[in-house]
This record gives C-alpha cells, structure tokens and sequence, in this order.
C-alpha cells in the first residue's frame, strides 16, 4: 500500500529550503556560489519528488509536471533569459496540466476519479452497490466527469495567475546597473519569492477551489447514493482506551 505523502516534508523539501538558500545562500557561501546556490536549491524539490516516486511507486503526473518546471526554472536562470519567458514558463505548466485534466473527463476513467478512489475515506463497495440498486453506475461517472472539469478550471486559472505574477516579480526594473553577480544574487532572490508568494498567492486559493469541487462531489454524490455522509465516509478507528 502506498503511504500517503508527508506535508510537512513536502512543504520543506518544496519551499522552505529552497527560499532560505536562494535568499540567504550567498551570506555563507559567498556572492561567487549563485550559481551553485541555484542548482543546489532546486535539487531539493527534485530529489524529494524522485524519492517519493521510488519510495511510493506514485504516477502521478502531477508531481512529474513539477519536477519538469523546476528543471526548466533553473535551465532558464542559468541561461539568463528574459524575465517574459519565465512567465510563460509559469503559466504553462498549469496550462498543460488543466487540459490534461479536462481532456481526462473524456475518458473511460478521469482524473478526478482517480485522484478520489486513492483517497481512503470512501465505502466505495457500499457505494457501487447502492449505485447497481436505485440508480445506475453510469450516473456516478458523469459525477466524475462533470467534477473533473470543475477541477482543471482551477489549473487553467492558475495559469493566469502565475503568468500575472511571474511577469511582475521577473520584471527588469531596478537590475540596470548591477555587476552580474549582483544580478544573479537577484535572481536567485526573485525565483525565491516566486516560491513563497506562488505559495501564498495562487496555491492557497487554488485549494480552497480544489475543496469546493470535493465539497460538491460529495454533496452530489449523497443525493445519487440517497446516503448520508456518515454511510459513505470511512470514520477513523475508534481510540483504544487507556488501562
């Protein structure tokens, strides 16, 4: 059985360490280490990624899109292109992934139905077989494929999101001047706050929306079941008490 994937790791290994290195790394390593502070800082996602990939035998495609747009951040820092296709690079990934996802409602089996049967909280066998009695299978996969749309919305508004912020955070006021180590001092402090405010920004509400549509799942999924929620979720073991 996979193990489910540590948030606290995923938040330090994808964000916090990487912030502190790309600010923070040239005080100890000197203003000459950017590159290296770059390169190093954006293994930790990578690395992480390929450790739970390995550990956890999870494809998900997803998590391969963002282990891409790392790599592609750091090519583009060290080739030292314009703040404009860091933009686009932003916005394309969710771009891909959103019409990946709505493309996937399409399908014999979505996105958002995979994604919901590895989440173990459904009596999916109480489920199917009240589905079989007084409604069809079929119903449940329209549910499925109509969830799956609402869900890519939320990549394709990222995208905008992203591109908006990526264009203002990269932008090229203030560099004219600077030495080139300075300038890649600022770059590495500029892909941090990509992170942190990406995070913030775009990444919370994008949850927020991704809870809506499990919400609405859910709801929907009651009335076609005629179930209610406390039959349909899995409730956690009772506590064992202390002797």
């Amino acid at each position: 059985m996979n193990q489910q994937e540590n948030p606290l790791f995923s938040l330090l290994f994808n964000i916090l360490i990487p912030i502190i290195l790309l600010n923070k790394g040239h005080l100890f390593l000197g203003d000459k280490a950017s590159v290296f502070i770059l390169i190093l800082a954006l293994m930790f996602p990578v690395f992480y990624g390929l450790f739970d990939f390995i550990k956890n035998k999870r494809k998900n495609i997803i998590s391969l899109f963002g282990t891409i747009n790392v790599l592609f951040t750091g090519g583009f820092a060290l080739y030292k292109l314009d703040g404009i296709w860091f933009a686009v690079k932003e916005a394309a990934f969710p771009l891909l992934i959103g019409i990946f996802v709505f493309i996937s409602a399409y399908t014999k089996k979505n996105f958002f139905e995979y994604l919901i049967r590895q989440t173990p909280i459904f009596k999916w066998d109480l489920i199917e077989e009240k589905m079989k009695t007084i409604s069809s299978t079929n119903h449940l996969h329209v549910l499925f494929k109509k969830s799956t749309i609402l869900f890519s919305i939320s990549f394709f508004i990222s995208a905008v999101l992203n591109f908006i912020l990526a264009l203002y955070i990269f932008s090229e006021k203030g560099t004219q001047g600077l030495s080139s180590t300075e300038k890649e001092i600022l770059l590495n402090q500029k892909i941090a706050d990509m992170t942190w405010l990406g995070f913030i920004v775009i990444g919370l509400p994008m949850t927020l929306f991704a809870f809506g549509v499990f919400w609405w799942f859910l709801k929907k999924l009651t009335k076609l079941t005629l179930l209610p929620m406390e039959q349909i979720l899995i409730s956690s073991p009772p506590k064992r008490k202390k002797v």
